[in-house]
């Protein structure tokens, strides 16, 4: 079974949607989601486990929610583990692709990741050839102590670290080629953290590119776009 971790910090509207793609997912998953925001704006309709998490002293909003994530999972042996962003696009495809390849490997992503700037109508294909971004992550309860210590580091690019620090004592690793991009869309609109939310190029000005991506779910965005 996969334990999906998801942090979210004031981003409601986009956590509905995400549900949406978590629920015609094709496995057996447990979701645990950690707030460090207004939880009282959201509606939490899978049975997913709350963690409402004050902010943290020191710690960036990510490395704080991540963290207690991480304690979580260690205390359910969470097995196989996905990190779920809470404004991102799934394909129906992804769980069950990921619960395969997490079989076989320790650490998997994709990439070439695909960003789309919602607001900017503007997209962005990451030329990233050795990391993959935190929400196409997949990891084993093996890894889940290496994870919880990055977190302290106070770096909010944990996926980078966590690429870039792997050692072969945490297990395989296998980053998929650019032709699985498609499973995974980071979906932003400038309110948040990362290489996405800063001003995509080019412009996807008729809207084709999101269509292309989406399909049937570009309705979900298009009351978002200037």
């Amino acid at each position: 079974m996969l334990t999906l971790l998801t942090a979210t910090h004031n981003r409601p509207q986009f956590f509905s949607y995400l549900e949406r793609y978590v629920a015609r997912q094709k496995v057996p998953y447990q979701w645990i989601v950690a707030c460090d925001g207004d939880i009282s704006k959201y509606q939490f309709t899978m049975g997913q486990k709350i963690i409402e998490n004050k902010p943290h002293p020191y710690l960036h909003s990510i490395c704080s929610n991540y963290r207690v994530l991480i304690e979580e999972a260690i205390k359910l042996n969470a097995e196989k583990i996905l990190f779920v962003e809470d404004d991102d696009w799934y394909h129906p495809d992804f769980f069950s692709l990921y619960d395969k390849w997490l079989t076989n490997h320790d650490l998997v992503g994709i990439a070439h990741n695909r960003y789309y700037h919602v607001k900017n109508k503007a997209y962005l294909e990451n030329p990233n050839r050795e990391t993959s971004s935190l929400a196409s992550t997949g990891i084993t309860g093996k890894a889940l102590s290496f994870v919880r210590a990055l977190c302290f580091d106070n770096d909010p690019y944990i996926d980078i670290a966590l690429w870039k620090k792997w050692e072969p004592a945490y297990g395989t690793k296998k980053l998929r080629s650019y032709k699985y991009n498609y499973l995974h869309v980071g979906i932003k609109d400038g309110n948040g953290y990362g290489i996405g939310h800063a001003l995509c190029e080019p412009k996807d000005e008729d809207g084709k590119i999101l269509r292309e991506w989406l399909g049937e779910d570009v309705k979900n965005y298009t009351t978002l776009q200037a």
